[in-house]
């Protein structure tokens, strides 16, 4: 009906692989940015404020991402990708994602953020205990943004 009168007329698969990609890039993008800050804070512990206000708005791009890309992927399934093996193992590595980012933005940040040092004043022990733990979640996610994002193009 719209061929004919020159108007392209954009399939599903298309659709859902920009917004597959838009979500990869807010997640890619916004996890090394977090990652970056997050290890400043390591080595400066005076930006460790300056990096706890950053991250919140920062997690809700990555959690954006990981929301766009979970409902694309989904709408690839409904139209019929073939299953692979592959496809599999980044599904799995895609739900070890959200595992280690509702842990992290619900136990670790909210731990974080109420034991994070006020201007001028040196951070406690268990301040810089979470933080190490935030930077070990911080890292496994980054390894599994990038892995999950490989996978994406071998697929």
């Amino acid at each position: 009906m719209f061929e004919d009168k020159g108007i392209k007329v954009v399939s599903m698969w298309e659709i859902f692989r920009l917004i597959h990609l838009f979500g990869l890039a807010f997640g890619v993008g916004a996890v090394t940015v977090n990652l970056i800050l997050m290890m400043k804070s390591r080595s400066n512990k005076e930006f460790a404020p300056v990096f706890m206000r950053a991250s919140k708005p920062i997690a809700k791009l990555v959690f954006l991402g990981l929301i766009l890309l979970t409902l694309s992927g989904i709408g690839f399934a409904a139209l019929g990708y073939p299953e692979k093996q592959l496809l599999l193992v980044k599904h799995v590595l895609i739900a070890v994602l959200w595992v280690n980012g509702l842990f992290v933005m619900f136990s670790l940040s909210p731990k974080l953020t109420k034991l994070a040092p006020k201007p001028g004043q040196p951070p406690t022990q268990e301040f810089l205990s979470i933080q190490r733990q935030v930077q070990v979640m911080g890292t496994l996610g980054i390894i599994l943004w990038y892995t999950i994002t490989v996978m994406s193009v071998l697929l």
